[in-house]
């Protein structure tokens, strides 16, 4: 036996004398005793297991946090790995309807692209066609989209053509079909989400940065006026239709705002309904590096200051009786899977929505296919410098689009092991307590 390549260890922070393992590869999480971590280490030495330690080690051997001695786990990540790209039982797509949008954003990563486009009929009907036609292609049984802009629904239209072609298309072809919608929030109406709910959607995601102060201030609309209250109305309306996901973009100041609305939200007996809070780090984008502003925002998760506050938002949240998900993976990159495409408003396709309406990162048209910078985008997510890491599985390099802002080549590395380091040791404590 020995040690897991994988496993990160954190002493226990309420419990003298015991150590969390959390096991990359696997997602398992174990609290032991500092012994019996010694005798892991020994094991990984050429000790041998003892008789009266044989039922340890096998329960350990099971969750992946000890192997046997000939075990190659970076043979087996390779594996999954290679599972993750190819996999096709699930097609992903997202559908840009549109670049306009009717909020004034301080922050952008649409920043700088073509706000005035929107995909017209043919467009759709033609994405439509496509995409279900790849779909039965791959022999995917489910076929899974995103809907958002700019502001989809400044373009309601397109969004209810989309919607009833693909659930008409993929039942023809017996695909499971879903879509869930990404939206500011500010135009929501429960009527349209009833009906649209019968054609495959059942998942929202709102974005508020905060209590109506701070959000106003970062996500105001285009006049100047706030959004807060008109999206807190809305929410209210249709949080018993579909899954209701809340992302909560914190910046390096803004933490008492969000516990803020935390509390709305449970005044607003809104606690309950809501199916996640998610938290989010306001990052640089190409627009800022591009420009030279500059910004104080960071350009990876490792380099934002905000996410030392991300374990305590999950356990402030919590007390509230508001559901959040606590998981270390933040890779590998979605956009390196080969069953997953971005559809721009003019029907150009990319792998990453954040690089739509970039020529330098179009990786095909609807009309023709992908290109052979689809093929080269799928290469580029096996880093050497990245295996001797045991973060490895769960940042694979880290993100695309992180890597180009920080590098200017999105084919390079954009380390995130400064993340796992700053959060690891709270995220892995929650873990083990839901264990």
């Amino acid at each position: 036996m020995k040690s897991s390549i994988f496993n990160y260890y954190e002493g226990h922070p309420d419990r003298s004398g015991s150590v969390m393992i959390y096991n990359t590869l696997h997602g398992s999480v174990a609290v032991v005793g500092r012994e019996l971590r010694d005798r892991m280490y020994e094991w990984t030495c050429g000790d041998e297991v003892r008789p009266e330690e044989r039922e340890m080690a096998d329960q350990l051997c099971s969750i992946g946090m000890v192997v046997p001695r000939e075990a190659d786990e970076l043979a087996l990540y390779d594996e999954q790995y290679n599972a993750f790209v190819s996999d096709k039982s699930t097609y992903d797509a997202t559908f840009i309807l549109t670049g306009a949008c009717n909020l004034a954003c301080i922050y952008c990563v649409q920043e700088g692209s073509d706000i005035s486009s929107h995909m017209d009929e043919d467009t759709c009907c033609r994405a439509v066609e496509w995409l279900a036609k790849s779909a039965d292609e791959a022999g995917s049984r489910s076929l899974e989209i995103i809907i958002m802009g700019g502001e989809a629904l400044l373009v309601p239209h397109l969004l209810e053509l989309v919607l009833t072609r693909l659930h008409k298309e993929t039942s023809l072809r017996g695909i499971a079909f879903g879509a869930t919608l990404i939206t500011n929030g500010t135009l929501l109406q429960r009527e349209q989400l009833e009906a649209w709910r019968e054609l495959g959607l059942h998942e929202v995601r709102v974005t508020l940065d905060g209590d109506a102060r701070c959000h106003d201030e970062h996500r105001p609309f285009l006049d100047g006026e706030g959004t807060f209250e008109t999206i807190m109305s809305n929410i209210s309306a249709i949080a018993d239709l579909v899954n209701l996901v809340l992302t909560v973009n914190l910046a390096n100041d803004n933490q008492e705002s969000v516990i803020r609305l935390m509390d709305r939200l449970r005044v607003d007996r809104l606690s309950g309904k809501i199916a996640q809070m998610r938290f989010k780090p306001i990052l640089d984008t190409i627009y800022l590096r591009s420009s030279r502003k500059g910004s104080c925002y960071g350009r990876t998760c490792s380099e934002s200051k905000a996410i030392e506050h991300f374990p305590r938002m999950h356990r402030e949240a919590r007390k509230r009786g508001i559901n959040t998900v606590v998981d270390l993976a933040i890779g590998p990159c979605h956009a390196l899977r080969e069953a997953s495409v971005v559809i721009n408003a003019d029907g150009a396709m990319y792998k990453c929505e954040a690089f739509a309406g970039r020529d330098e990162f179009c990786v095909g048209h609807i009309q023709t296919g992908f290109d052979g910078r689809h093929l080269e985008a799928l290469n580029v997510g096996f880093f050497w410098e990245c295996r001797q890491c045991n973060f490895m599985p769960i940042c694979g390099g880290g993100c695309r689009y992180a890597a180009f802002v920080k590098r200017g080549d999105y084919r390079g590395v954009a380390c995130e092991k400064g993340f796992f380091n700053k959060v690891g040791r709270e995220y892995v404590k929650i873990m083990a307590l839901e264990e």
